[in-house]
């Protein structure tokens, strides 16, 4: 299972997202849910609900895709660099991830180039609308239009209820394509979906950083252009790393834009002015590989997923401290976060675990300083500071499960 959304109709209705197939679950509570209208439900992409969904679910209906979705990009999993296991953090389109309001549902699709809109109630396809390359990332519905983005270079606006075209823009300078995972692609593909706030579109195209990247601020009903950024690459000498590829967020004052393997940029959202883009050292600051197409804001801090942990990171400045978190996957709710580690699914309390992880940060600094400096001792010096080791290590043992208020095992870990 990959996902579960709301849909708002008069029962509750929750989707359930394989790589092939989408299930729809229905309890018997007669009440109306709430809409969930774009990825992972807002712009700060907490994925979590108001909604409850307690009772028994019985199956209501089953769409399953002609061909399973092609991801853009192989997987890294399986690699081991210097004893850490790589894991994949270019991971937006393993399945096709729905949205849905007033009783309808809408996704994309990277195996036939569709955006399908379906009857909630029944699974009907209401209607389709082809673009020339896959649709990699979930629609926004936003005042009764559907925005996404393709890998033919579009960003497009859809009327939610027909499917008619309302407008569509190129991202990038010109109309060139290559070959890409066997097809036929724009140079400057997007690959950001398309984010909605204030009335204004959001999106950013291309994803080699040598090859020029844009980012675009649209008025979201017309099309017609706010700023743009086409000097992001030229603005650092052409060393600037970004790769605008994942779900864009957004606060009042900035917006965030994911960056593949890299960590994510930080723009004024106004201007287009980039902010910050940092980078932590996975050896040391960092913790582990971080960087990635996933992020979530709260806190004031952006919390970028990485292949190893979830890093957070301070939202106007990118400076790190806040906290480690050791997860795959996070959902943010209230002071509660619900995370999936691989073997285990947990709720911390987020502010005493991000206490905890600070101080466990800091003695597994120094355990691998002080592991390091071992090499060079010996006789006492050594023995020094073997004790100081485990000393450290036993403070760590006591940190490991401060923060966590609940953790299930994994059935076959368990």
């Amino acid at each position: 299972m990959q996902s579960r959304l709301s849909c708002s109709r008069t029962v509750r209705i929750a989707f359930v997202v394989f790589s092939i197939a989408a299930v729809v679950l229905r309890s018997s509570s007669e009440s109306l849910a709430e809409d969930w209208p774009t990825y992972r439900q807002g712009n700060d992409r907490s994925g979590a609900t108001a909604e409850n969904f307690n009772e028994a679910a019985s199956l209501q209906w089953r769409f399953v895709a002609p061909n399973p979705p092609q991801r853009a990009w192989a997987s890294e999993e399986g690699r081991t660099i210097e004893g850490h296991i790589i894991k994949d953090r270019v991971k937006f389109d393993d399945v096709f991830q729905p949205v849905a309001a007033g009783g309808r549902v809408w996704f994309g699709s990277s195996s036939d180039h569709q955006v399908y809109c379906l009857d909630a109630a029944t699974g009907e396809t209401l209607w389709t609308f082809f673009t020339g390359g896959p649709v990699r990332l979930a629609p926004t519905f936003h005042e009764n239009n559907v925005y996404f983005g393709s890998d033919d270079g579009y960003a497009y606006c859809v009327a939610a209820d027909t499917g008619e075209l309302k407008w569509k823009r190129r991202g990038g300078p010109a109309d060139e394509w290559f070959l890409g995972r066997g097809e036929m692609i724009s140079r400057w593909a997007v690959r950001t979906g398309v984010m909605i706030r204030d009335g204004i579109a959001y999106f950013g195209s291309g994803i080699f950083p040598h090859e020029n990247v844009f980012l675009h601020a649209v008025n979201a009903q017309t099309g017609e252009p706010i700023w743009t950024r086409d000097d992001i690459s030229e603005s650092d000498a052409g060393r600037d790393d970004l790769s605008p590829q994942g779900y864009l967020l957004a606060t009042d004052e900035l917006l965030f834009v994911p960056s593949g393997r890299s960590m994510p940029a930080t723009f004024e959202r106004s201007t287009g002015r980039l902010l910050h883009k940092k980078t932590y050292s996975w050896r040391s600051s960092a913790g582990g590989v971080v960087g990635g197409t996933r992020a979530i804001l709260a806190d004031e801090q952006l919390y970028s997923g990485g292949a190893h942990h979830i890093l957070a990171i301070d939202q106007k400045s990118g400076d790190l401290g806040f906290g480690w978190f050791e997860a795959n996957q996070m959902v943010i709710a209230g002071d509660a976060a619900y995370i999936a580690t691989g073997s285990s699914i947990a709720k911390l309390n987020r502010m005493e675990y991000a206490v905890a992880s600070r101080k466990r940060h800091d003695l597994e600094m120094s355990i691998y300083s002080q592991t390091s400096a071992l090499r060079s001792k010996s006789g006492k010096e050594a023995d020094e500071l073997r004790e100081k080791i485990r000393t450290a290590q036993a403070e760590l043992e006591k940190l490991t499960a401060v923060g966590i208020a609940w953790q299930v095992k994994n059935q076959s870990d368990a």
